[in-house]
């Protein structure tokens, strides 16, 4: 999607430029979502203010561009398409979500499962089928994906979930068996104390808004937050400076437009909305600014080196085979 962009202007800049314009970009299914749900134009704005400036949204962009900038605004538009009821956007969304990458599966079987057990709940006929249908799509591209990745690359990153793999093994089963038959080994990992930052700058900026609801079947939506965010021990998931956060975000700001709109005083509603946003500017002034600062900053301190690497690269042939490491 980026590529005819970066062949009429081909710097790296172009696809930094692009990769903000796709995030920005999920204020519109956001603003969207939130006239659906009947939040007044001044909510709508002050809840697409705060998904700009939620510390774990711009910070994301701190280590390069990744694909995973996509997830934010797709999911949102899948949500947008599910609650209009609407067949067309929520299949092109759901599907445009898996390709993303083979584990954006993850985040359309959870939405799956929302619909299905809020349908069940509500009696929709509509939502049940399109639930089902979602769920089978996500498993069946995941379990093929997987397979392709196991037989012609190197597989899935399972090492992330160590912590979990009991047995020696590097199967995703046995770290659903290791939850089922020790769901206290599950909870710990999520509040070990190293992500208690992490949590503070995630859900806390929130003011845990997308937890204060009754009903409960929201609730499943938070199971991409703790899966991928909280339960693994691979430091780079649980970090606001990485690209991990990007689908969990959008399932957090989707419960915070949805809650929010259940609560019937509109001076209670703006106080909520206000406070965590509030929250959120300040942490994205304490931690964000910074280190947005500190890369021009790098640049300039160490000019001349670049430019000796610059002047290097440029005396390789370009039909030479070169071999490097990571960095």
């Amino acid at each position: 999607l980026l590529l005819p962009f970066y062949c009429i202007v081909p710097t790296p800049a172009t696809l930094q430029v692009l990769q903000a314009a796709v995030l920005a970009s999920a204020v519109i299914p956001m603003w969207m979502l939130g006239k659906h749900h009947g939040l007044s134009p001044l909510m709508r704005m002050l809840l697409c203010f705060l998904l700009l400036l939620y510390p774990a949204y711009a910070g994301g962009t701190s280590y390069d561009i990744h694909e995973n900038a996509f997830l934010t605004p797709l999911i949102l538009w899948l949500f947008y398409g599910m609650d209009r009821k609407n067949g067309l956007i929520t299949a092109i969304f759901a599907l445009l979500t898996l390709m993303v990458k083979e584990d954006a599966a993850v985040y359309v079987a959870v939405i799956a499962l929302y619909l299905l057990l809020r349908s069940v709940l509500r009696k929709e006929k509509w939502g049940m089928i399109a639930g089902a249908l979602m769920l089978a799509a996500a498993l069946g591209w995941f379990v093929a994906v997987t397979g392709y990745l196991a037989t012609s690359g190197d597989g899935v990153m399972t090492y992330r979930y160590d912590n979990f793999m009991y047995d020696d093994s590097d199967s995703l089963i046995t770290v659903i068996k290791a939850v089922l038959l020790r769901p206290m080994k599950a909870v710990f990992e999520c509040v070990d104390k190293q992500k208690l930052q992490f949590i503070g700058l995630t859900m806390g900026v929130l003011i845990f808004l997308p937890l204060m609801t009754r009903r409960y079947e929201r609730l499943i939506l938070l199971i991409p937050y703790l899966l991928v965010n909280l339960m693994t021990d691979y430091k780079y998931q649980f970090d606001i400076f990485f690209q991990y956060t990007y689908g969990s975000t959008a399932c957090l700001i989707y419960l915070v437009a949805v809650n929010l709109a259940d609560i019937r005083e509109r001076k209670l509603q703006f106080a909520a909305l206000g406070l965590a946003l509030c929250i959120s500017a300040s942490c994205f002034g304490a931690q964000i600014i910074p280190e947005a600062v500190r890369y021009p900053k790098q640049c300039k301190t160490y000019e001349a080196y670049y430019d000796r690497v610059r002047e290097v690269l440029d005396t390789i042939p370009e039909d030479a085979s070169v071999a490097a490491t990571t960095y």
